[in-house]
């Protein structure tokens, strides 16, 4: 990237320990990779996981017969205006994901007046001829994106998150399977421990 837009974006690491948002990220590929051109919308809560789901997006992406590098564009590294959006576009010139973090709040969704100049900035970027973009927004302030970016109404996909209650465990069963065959053998055990029980006449 050059040095006007590298402080912008960060490359996303791949990453295949996501096993509990296998289907959503499945998801997300498949709608990037159409060949009439969408834009998938992460949506849910803050902390749910929106921002980690793209490593296992960029898994994906990595895994395809002509891989495609994902690049996270933090709202926080942006001014508030469409200038560096508009340039990060400018200057994407090799196939690549550009995934825009937080776009309520970088479209001030949640206030009354809307930055209306990001979101038109926006309205180009489907028929840019490199990049495919993700978006990652609050799913309270989805509504508001549709009803403002009117030009990308149509092509707007959303994939929903909710928050997962136990998603270190599913890392750990997914780097150590020894681990999820010990749990199914205890649960078989707990089992078969039951059964004797209500047998011998107990609750």
């Amino acid at each position: 990237w050059p040095e006007r837009t590298r402080r912008f974006v960060t490359v996303v690491e791949p990453r295949d320990d996501l096993l509990a948002r296998a289907g959503a990220i499945t998801q997300l590929a498949s709608v990037l990779m159409r060949t009439r051109r969408r834009i998938p919308v992460i949506l849910g809560a803050p902390g749910s996981g929106r921002t980690s789901l793209l490593g296992g997006l960029a898994q994906a992406c990595a895994s395809q017969a002509q891989p495609l590098p994902v690049y996270r564009v933090d709202a926080d590294a942006l001014v508030a205006d469409a200038g560096p959006i508009l340039r990060i576009f400018q200057d994407c010139e090799t196939p690549a994901v550009l995934a825009i973090d937080d776009i309520d709040r970088l479209a001030a969704l949640d206030s009354a007046h809307p930055n209306f100049e990001v979101l038109r900035a926006l309205s180009g970027i489907v028929a840019h001829p490199y990049a495919r973009t993700v978006l990652i927004c609050n799913s309270r302030y989805y509504r508001r994106l549709e009803m403002h970016a009117e030009a990308l109404v149509d092509q707007l996909v959303s994939v929903r998150i909710d928050a997962l209650a136990d998603a270190t465990l599913d890392v750990v069963l997914f780097e150590r399977p020894h681990l999820r065959l010990a749990r199914r053998d205890d649960r078989r055990t707990q089992g078969a421990d039951d059964r004797r029980g209500r047998r011998a006449g107990f609750p």
